[in-house]
């Protein structure tokens, strides 16, 4: 470690995951670590007593992570690949969901003075999605931080996905049920090499958008992971392999092209018996957050439409509005004060509001039209908001609803409203994309 650099202010996002873990116990004595996370401070503490301070920062929620970025000079981005938003019920595309998380973290990083960041994500996801992958990591870079990539196989270690799936697989009673996923190939690599390579990224902080790819030494299908795995645990459980059934695996893309390995990798036995050393237990924690899963009936919907030539974020989002109140349609939309852009969204004949929209100013930033939703009919709590956002370097506008509480009881809210509001936001991109918001 560079001495001058000690006790530095580094934020870890995704701090609670496999790799947020093993890499705060990598730096902590070196650094100042704030972990970021979007259970409760002392919840999150429980997963790695090496971070300092703890911050209750949801990345959908720009604010919050403004707030979590202030005092950083260096940060770490390890939420890309989470397979969770968060919400009861989330609809969008995942690399839509993506695009804003980066985005509210590139700009937050910014605005708060944040020198470097260094991003993990999947190499599989960039050999099946390039031009997305792509788009996620020109969000990273897109205000003026330096960015360092690290693309990433299959990863084994003490609590990664990889590792979990593998061993409650390899620990089944009787047949085991291979699907055709299990046929897919990786070139898995250990946790202890990734947060080397990871630090030393940090540490490094060379050119800007600069791009690692980390592989291990040796290529296997999931299926001979699962076997090896088996027999370091002395256990012989009875495979059989089938040739129908699902194709995508349970633990997000695994299958990536063949790279040339960095040299001095740890193998894939190395790596797993390092796993099976250590045991990580977090009753508290596990229980925490699977009643929260269950309690919460939040909502989280992101759809993008086109950009009309010469239109901003906030363009977007009046003519939405405008949108709304012709009178083929049955809402009726009023906007209360000029001054403060509060908004009322009536459902004809009704003479109470369905929505009660407040415009919020997020620190001045262009690209973004952010409302909070602050009661109505259909809102059982307020806190939510909608957004309209343009993600630097993109030619589309996201439209996306966070934390939105229904009143609705949920099983018919899941069949009327939510359904409604994906073919409102539809129909909306098609006038756009006809008649330019107009």
């Amino acid at each position: 470690m560079n001495p001058i650099e000690i006790r530095e202010r580094v934020a870890i996002a995704g701090a609670t995951g496999a790799v947020g873990r093993a890499l705060a116990a990598k730096l902590v004595g070196h650094y100042r670590l704030i972990g970021l996370s979007r259970r409760e401070p002392a919840i999150a503490s429980l997963f790695s007593p090496d971070i300092e301070e703890w911050r209750r920062c949801e990345l959908f929620n720009q604010p919050e992570v403004h707030d979590g970025l202030c005092g950083a000079t260096l940060a770490f981005y390890l939420a890309g690949d989470q397979p969770r938003s968060g919400a009861r019920l989330t609809q969008g595309r995942p690399i839509d969901l993506e695009l804003i998380r980066a985005d509210n973290f590139a700009r937050a990083a910014g605005a708060q003075g944040v020198r470097h960041i260094v991003a993990l994500r999947c190499l599989a996801r960039l050999d099946a999605e390039p031009e997305c992958e792509l788009a996620a990591e020109q969000a990273l870079g897109g205000h003026g931080v330096a960015v360092t990539t690290v693309y990433c196989a299959p990863i084994v270690g003490e609590g990664t996905a990889l590792t979990n799936t593998l061993l409650a697989m390899s620990r089944r009673r009787g047949l085991v049920v291979c699907a055709p996923w299990t046929a897919q190939t990786a070139q898995p690599v250990a946790l202890s090499d990734v947060v080397v390579c990871l630090v030393s990224a940090l540490e490094q902080q060379g050119a800007d958008k600069e791009r690692l790819v980390l592989v291990g030494p040796q290529r296997m299908s999931f299926r001979q992971m699962v076997e090896r795995t088996a027999q370091l645990q002395g256990l012989n459980p009875r495979l059989l392999g089938l040739a129908l059934g699902r194709r995508r695996t349970p633990i997000g893309p695994l299958e990536h092209g063949v790279r040339e390995p960095q040299a001095n990798f740890c193998s894939f036995e190395v790596a797993l018996s390092d796993a099976l050393a250590t045991k990580l237990i977090m009753p508290a924690a596990s229980r925490e957050l699977s009643l929260h899963m269950a309690g919460s009936k939040n909502v989280r919907s992101v759809q993008r439409l086109p950009l009309p030539a010469g239109f901003d974020a906030e363009q977007v989002a009046h003519a939405y509005f405008r949108w709304l109140t012709l009178p083929a349609h049955i809402i009726h939309v009023v906007r209360d004060h000029e001054a403060d852009e509060v908004w009322r969204m009536y459902v004809r004949p009704l003479p109470w509001p369905a929505l009660v929209l407040a415009r919020v100013v997020d620190h001045g930033e262009p690209g973004r039209a952010r409302y909070a939703i602050c009661g109505g009919l259909l809102v059982k709590r307020p806190g939510g908001f909608l957004e309209f956002l343009r993600v630097a370097g993109d030619q589309h506008v996201l439209a996306a609803i966070h934390d939105f509480v229904p009143s609705l009881w949920w099983p018919l809210y899941r069949v009327s409203q939510a359904l409604v509001h994906v073919v409102v936001m539809r129909r909306f991109g098609r006038y756009l994309g006809r008649h330019g918001g107009g």
